[in-house]
């Protein structure tokens, strides 16, 4: 089993990565999306996707099976899955101290996963991610399960 982390990429990424990826923002999110997503696999050595919450800053959580810690949040409003590599780990633990930060998840899965990122609701973003060695999956919450009925969205 291999370890993924769950987070914004601005955590994972240098600086220097990052503030290249965002000159990409000019030509669509779409564009940057798929820039961040090269840089992170560029960087860690390892598949990676990014994509935008549709909305700007926001917490979650996953669920599913071998999920060893389940919140993580976006600040650049981003979302981002990924191997949990050497390099990143050591990036994380150089500015967090540790790899359970409060701004990612990490789970297990086998090699071979895809991922989807679902933005029907321009509010949010769910993610679905398949182990498709062993057919568990892991996904994030929805915004109507995030906000209950009595609450206001934001």
């Amino acid at each position: 089993m291999i370890e993924y982390i769950v987070t914004d990429p601005c955590y994972i990424l240098p600086d220097n990565i990052w503030d290249q990826c965002c000159k990409s923002l000019d030509d669509g999110f779409e564009v940057f999306n798929e820039t961040v997503s090269k840089a992170l696999a560029e960087f860690s050595g390892c598949q990676a996707w990014a994509c935008d919450t549709g909305y700007g800053d926001w917490n979650n959580e996953i669920f599913g099976c071998n999920v060893k810690k389940s919140d993580f949040c976006a600040d650049a409003g981003m979302v981002c899955i990924c191997q949990l590599s050497d390099k990143i780990k050591d990036y994380i633990e150089q500015h967090y101290d540790t790899i359970f930060f409060s701004g990612a998840a990490v789970f297990e899965m086998s090699d071979n996963i895809s991922v989807e990122f679902n933005q029907n609701c321009r509010d949010w973003t769910v993610i679905t991610i398949k182990d498709k060695t062993y057919g568990n999956t892991i996904t994030s919450t929805s915004v109507s399960d995030y906000y209950s009925e009595d609450e206001e969205e934001y």
